[in-house]
């Protein structure tokens, strides 16, 4: 008998796409049907005419192509007198050097910053806004024309606006960094984008307690993860003052700051290396000291080479000649310039720290104060985590998944999914594993049907990573080896059918790849001529012998058998009826043990 099932092959995926989560946990994202977009009239006096905005409506087109339930982007026209904050409409503003309030990022292009309810996750609004003062934009086709494209950088802003943050994908348009040589990369969404945006808006998150799902979006019934890819673990903060707007108060702001380095000069113009990093901004303040107006904020965790910590300082009211020395001990680590605040605007000083973890002291001095405000605080800054994991050290059938990460690790999360996305398994792991020491988890592994490994790594600082495993079965066509009544011995004239098989499934191993742990399953099945318990143990007999034959024969894989006798009938027949159809057996490449099922409906595997 020959048979054959198209399966899908187990994958280890690296996470790629992230986005962002609330200091609650909740996941950060719109639940409007539409989010409408306002532009301000003047545009940029870079680009002829008004064919900037109608490259930010292209832009838009590029996430409502999307075929998944998600946000609308709508175009809202052009608007006159808005200004970026928690008030007014979703504005997208190019920006002179009198409305810049970012001196302190002097590489910045672009700034998305989301107003949120940190209970909820939900986004209120957002302000899109670009230093047309420092850089020129261009809408041209033509590489060689190409500054600051316009449509280019759009289009990734507005996947922050959606509640993208940066994938590890090289060519997703949320991905962290570009260069010059593909100036129009990020105006198409690869299949990481695709995949981040309808994971976001692909599942209905559990609210707190007391929390009712927001209205004005229909979600559907189901999605899949949606915590993927390497993440910061939140802020902490430091308050010496109230917000303007106590109703403002339970709002967090995420600022995705675009910031382009300089690489080279060219003939035709300034080359540059986009380095694009994300930072959240908690302002929900604590109680506020009587007659202090600044509102202190410490972003206290990075990852190196896509953020920096940084203290933000806010006020309701104008402040002049702000100044911020930071120190380490008694050594001094920064004087910062001195800057005004507007109300409403705050600033970020960044800290330049090498990766680990130190405590700093900053001393915090302003126009008519007498003494510096001090807060002490510590700052980490975590290397991305990069896991290794391959075919020797993963086994579903056993329980045991083994890794090297490139940071250490303290948790490990185990997600194991069944049919219809139905939980199997969600434990954590506490572990205590340095960098580049292997981290070892056992399970009990289930008896159901298995859709889905997940395994996340956490590192000290809540930084993480994580892959996906996708278990497979393949089913080996063969051809029948007849046994003499009643025996289970292999005869020399039934062996050239056994050498047919065995290359079928070298054959399989091999598009498999060597990366994939497999073990071959001979199930034994005999007619109803006998009584059942002779019948299961005569066909546990000749599948050993098959399985014997095949390890004695240089398979390297494991090889696991097991007899059924007539407890699965290929075809139903009365009792003491011969029915060749009946005596068969079944091979299998799985990397677990083929779940219970009508075709077996025990878990009993014995492995050579």
């Amino acid at each position: 008998m020959s048979r054959w099932l198209t399966v899908a092959v187990l994958a280890m995926t690296q996470v790629a796409w992230t986005q962002y989560f609330t200091s609650t946990g909740m996941p950060v994202r719109w639940y409007d049907a539409e989010v409408v977009v306002k532009m301000d009239a003047n545009g940029t006096s870079d680009v002829p005419g008004d064919l900037e905005f109608d490259a930010v409506r292209t832009s838009m087109q590029t996430w409502n192509d999307v075929e998944c339930p998600h946000p609308m982007l709508k175009d809202g026209g052009t608007v006159s007198g808005e200004v970026p904050g928690e008030m007014g409409p979703n504005l997208l503003i190019w920006e002179d050097e009198t409305q810049w309030s970012h001196i302190d990022r002097p590489k910045v292009i672009a700034l998305t910053t989301l107003y949120y309810n940190d209970s909820t996750g939900k986004v209120a609004r957002f302000d899109m806004e670009f230093a047309d003062h420092k850089f020129q934009f261009t809408v041209s086709d033509d590489p060689a024309q190409t500054h600051i494209d316009v449509q280019n950088t759009v289009t990734h802003e507005m996947g922050h606006v959606l509640g993208l943050d940066h994938s590890l994908v090289a060519q997703a348009t949320m991905y962290f960094k570009t260069d010059d040589s593909e100036p129009f990369r990020m105006r198409t969404l690869d299949a990481d984008d695709i995949e981040g945006l309808c994971s976001v808006y692909g599942s209905i998150p559990n609210l707190p307690d007391g929390q009712t799902q927001p209205d004005g979006y229909s979600w559907p019934d189901s999605g899949p993860w949606i915590t993927s890819g390497s993440s910061d673990g939140g802020s902490c903060s430091a308050s010496t003052g109230a917000r303007a707007d106590p109703a403002a108060m339970a709002m967090m702001v995420l600022a995705m700051m675009a910031a382009l380095l300089i690489a080279r000069k060219r003939a035709r113009g300034v080359g540059m290396a986009c380095l694009i990093a994300a930072a959240m901004v908690a302002t929900a303040s604590a109680p506020a000291k009587a007659g202090d107006d600044l509102d202190i904020r410490i972003r206290s965790k990075a990852l190196a080479g896509r953020d920096r910590p940084a203290i933000i300082i806010g006020s309701a009211s104008r402040v002049r000649n702000l100044k911020v020395r930071l120190m380490t001990g008694k050594r001094l680590v920064k004087a910062y310039p001195a800057v005004n605040l507007a109300p409403g605007r705050p600033r970020e000083f960044p800290i330049d720290q090498a990766p680990g973890e130190r405590e700093y002291r900053a001393e915090i001095t302003r126009s008519g104060q007498d003494a510096p405000e001090i807060i002490t605080f510590k700052a980490v800054v975590a290397r991305p985590m990069a896991l290794v994991i391959n075919r020797d050290t993963v086994d579903l059938a056993e329980g045991r998944i083994a890794f090297v990460a490139s940071a250490p690790v303290r948790r490990v999360k185990l997600e194991i999914l069944g049919e219809g996305g139905a939980t199997l398994k969600d434990r954590e792991y506490p572990v205590e594993s340095r960098a580049g020491e292997t981290t070892s988890i056992r399970f009990e592994p289930p008896s159901e049907s298995v859709t889905l490994v997940r395994l996340t790594a956490f590192d000290p600082w809540d930084f993480y990573n994580g892959v996906e495993i996708r278990p497979f079965f393949v089913e080996i066509p063969h051809e029948e080896v007849l046994f003499e009544f009643g025996k289970a011995a292999i005869r020399p004239s039934e062996e050239s059918k056994l050498r047919k098989t065995l290359k079928d499934v070298r054959s399989a191993l091999a598009r498999l790849g060597n990366e994939f742990r497999a073990r071959l399953y001979v199930a034994g099945y005999t007619d109803t001529v006998g009584t059942p318990g002779y019948n299961r143990d005569l066909s546990r007999r000749r599948a050993k012998s098959i399985a014997g034959w095949f390890k004695s024969h240089g398979l390297k894989c494991g090889v696991c058998y097991q007899g059924f006798g007539e407890d699965a009938l290929e075809v139903d027949t009365p009792d003491e009826t011969p029915e060749p159809r009946n005596r068969r057996t079944v091979h299998v490449l799985a990397n677990q043990h083929p779940p219970v099922s009508k075709t077996f409906p025990r878990r009993d595997w014995k492995c050579l």
